[in-house]
């Protein structure tokens, strides 16, 4: 077999931003279970790092930990110690590995890397040869230090059974065509069997949805999705048993509208429930939702939060609005989604903690002193749920969950770095949020304003100079779904963008600590 695995690497991977991955969300998780995870000055491992966009903003948010990235794809590698580098980021590494060969070398990998307080495996276990998973797996139970926390985010059954002919169909037509033409094939032969009245329609009718839904999707995501030799989804409990071998037991869903009860039909959480085997009550969960992607976290050891000290790291912890993903309107509710769950949050409840904590944030204790009719487990509740859904978002000012002190926010040397590659044609679409510790997901507009800021481009001047940088990359603005052809009026819109963009976006964004509040 060559280095590749059976891996289907003639391209690279999305340049994604993963919530359930930043340090701060796996910090939260793993609290709601009493469990003990570091919030700074840690050290954390990307295995399987893909582009490694990831990690970078991550490590833009904790300038005072330490980043690790390891893949087996040159270009990957390239691309993220480059990116790295533009931003001057020194706290972030990428190693170029084969998971087989490493774990074979693991004495004096582990002299060389040292140990780690997290480590993720975002979306590879699946998709990758059963060595190299084990592999994979012993490299993390060996440099995870005890009472570190392992992610693990994989494809599971038997939500993923609908769509596994049309993927073994795709392995057969890649034996003679190249990944892209085998899965359009593959999409033409199953079009071609509905019409023709196929019984496989009968048989798997969730099927005709799953192809449906390809076709909104970006095509680079789909050939790492399909396309990979090994790929096969696995019920929840052949990972957990596997990750039990190297003492990671399971602790909780990284989903987090997975973690409460309240989320959960009552009958069904009561044969949920009646197991008490975790690996067990895990397949009856999936079973009952009829999960087809999980997000699992680890621990080699749990270090426990004793009860009052659990309250008071729950109580202590800051919160702020986002302000950057819409309330709903007065006549509707929050919908939030995670994993196969579908919630509808009560909008005047969610709204009153939503305005409780606002834009300049507050701990748990004192919006509970502000609303004393809510119980204390309903609002941590509600709180995590507007958090998963991007209304909200922990305050981690200075690092620290009892410090008001805001940082410098190293994330925006990492913003401006972006912006610029952007200007020259790079498909990025995340800032980083020194003061949360996340990242959000911008348009590439706004991220070329980002970077004519950052080359010093006076505000005046943004909207002629992104006029004229769509130009140079050949691009045309659409309005409505409408090319603006006319030069004085592409110029126009531009002009407007840009002071959009400094009236309306610019605060939040230097809020959010995005860009340094100097700039413009």
């Amino acid at each position: 077999m060559d280095w590749k695995h059976g891996y289907f690497a003639e391209s690279g991977y999305t340049y994604g931003y993963y919530p359930e991955t930043s340090p701060a969300r796996l910090r939260w998780a793993a609290l709601l279970k009493g469990i003990k995870a570091p919030s700074s000055h840690f050290r954390y491992l990307d295995l399987g790092c893909g582009q490694g966009l990831n990690l970078i903003l991550m490590a833009a948010n904790h300038p005072d930990s330490e980043f690790v990235g390891i893949d087996f794809m040159p270009e990957h590698v390239a691309h993220g110690r480059a990116l790295a580098e533009s931003a001057g980021l020194s706290n972030v590494r990428f190693i170029e590995g084969d998971f087989i060969q490493l774990a074979e070398g693991l004495a004096t990998l582990e002299s060389s890397l040292g140990t780690f307080d997290y480590a993720v495996a975002h979306g590879i276990t699946t998709w990758i040869a059963p060595a190299v998973r084990e592999a994979l797996f012993k490299l993390a139970g060996s440099l995870l230090k005890p009472s570190g926390l392992m992610y693990n985010s994989y494809n599971t059954y038997p939500g993923w059974l609908p769509a596994s002919p049309f993927q073994h169909l795709v392995m057969q037509l890649q034996q003679r065509y190249s990944g892209p033409q085998a899965l359009q094939l593959a999409q033409q032969h199953m079009a071609a069997l509905k019409e023709s009245g196929s019984a496989l329609y009968s048989l798997v009718p969730l099927l005709d949805g799953r192809l449906d839904n390809m076709k909104k999707q970006d095509a680079t995501y789909l050939v790492q999705e399909y396309n990979n030799q090994y790929w096969q989804p696995v019920y929840c409990s052949q990972m957990l048993q596997l990750a039990r071998q190297y003492k990671l037991d399971f602790a909780v869903s990284a989903t987090l509208p997975e973690v409460f009860e309240g989320a959960y039909p009552p009958k069904l959480l009561a044969q949920i429930n009646s197991e008490t085997d975790p690996v067990v009550r895990e397949t009856l969960r999936d079973l009952a939702l009829g999960q087809s992607f999980r997000r699992d976290l680890y621990v080699k050891g749990a270090l426990i939060y004793w009860s009052k000290d659990k309250s008071d790291q729950l109580l202590d912890q800051r919160f702020l609005a986002t302000q950057s993903v819409p309330a709903p309107t007065a006549d509707s509710n929050f919908e939030i989604k995670g994993g196969a769950l579908s919630l509808n949050g009560k909008r005047e409840a969610y709204m009153e903690v939503l305005d409780a904590f606002g834009p300049d944030g507050a701990s748990l204790r004192q919006v509970q002193e502000a609303l004393p009719k809510v119980s204390f487990p309903t609002l941590v509740q509600i709180t995590s749920l507007l958090m998963h859904g991007g209304w909200m978002a922990l305050d981690c000012a200075g690092g620290n969950t009892h410090s008001n002190t805001a940082p410098p926010f190293y994330a925006s040397s990492l913003n401006a770095a972006i912006g610029v590659a952007v200007l020259a044609g790079a498909p990025y679409r995340y800032v980083a949020l020194g003061r949360v510790q996340s990242a959000m997901g911008v348009s590439d507009l706004d991220l070329m304003l980002i970077g004519l800021t950052a080359q010093g481009v006076e505000s005046a001047q943004l909207g002629l100079q992104l006029h004229l940088a769509m130009g140079q990359l050949g691009k045309r603005f659409v309005v409505e779904g409408k090319t603006l052809e006319d030069d004085a009026t592409a110029k126009a819109h531009a002009i407007g963008l840009a002071g959009q963009f400094i009236s309306e976006k610019l605060p939040n964004l230097k809020r959010l600590g995005a860009i340094q509040s100097q700039l413009l």
